[in-house]
């Protein structure tokens, strides 16, 4: 797994150009995942002046990019997702060999057709003044507050938006 931080918009050109892993044996998947599985972080300056625009020309080159990489290495076909961590604020992408396959999620997946809300809701929330995670959003309860372990016995379901598409 790779994890990155974009501080600038060269670092969306270096990512276009990393060689990808894709073997055309789906017994590999875990060596591919590990390999090809992108986790990016944003400088907080920098995703300021970072557009929707910018976002979605990147994502589309990337693609683009993939593709042309699963068809040089004639291993494919391929699927290549893309998802987005709250937890973390990551935007997150992956390709595998194969279609069809199983995602690596321990969680229900909504598989979606276009990325456009993923992108929608990661660039609402990394925006500093809305960003969820900062501490003045944060409310920490402690034994004997109200609420305080409401949640233990709830079982709530996640369900993970994610973008597939199968290249080439």
């Amino acid at each position: 797994m790779n994890y990155i931080t974009i501080e600038k918009s060269r670092d969306f050109q270096e990512l276009l150009d990393v060689d990808i892993l894709i073997t055309g044996d789906v017994h590999r998947h875990k060596e591919e995942w590990e390999y090809n599985t992108w986790n990016l972080s944003f400088d907080v300056n920098f995703i300021k002046s970072l557009t929707r625009h910018d976002l979605n020309t990147f994502i589309y080159d990337l693609i683009k990019n993939r593709k042309q990489q699963v068809v040089d290495l004639n291993n494919g076909p391929a699927t290549f997702y893309m998802w987005y961590d709250e937890q973390s604020l990551n935007l997150c992408f992956d390709i595998l060999t194969g279609t069809n396959i199983s995602l690596p999620f321990g969680c229900e997946l909504n598989i979606l057709n276009t990325f456009d809300s993923i992108l929608d809701k990661f660039f609402v929330d990394v925006q500093p003044e809305n960003n969820p995670l900062s501490w003045d959003k944060i409310i920490i309860l402690e034994p004997g507050d109200e609420g305080f372990g409401d949640d233990d016995d709830d079982e709530i379901d996640w369900i993970q938006d994610v973008y597939v598409t199968t290249l080439p």
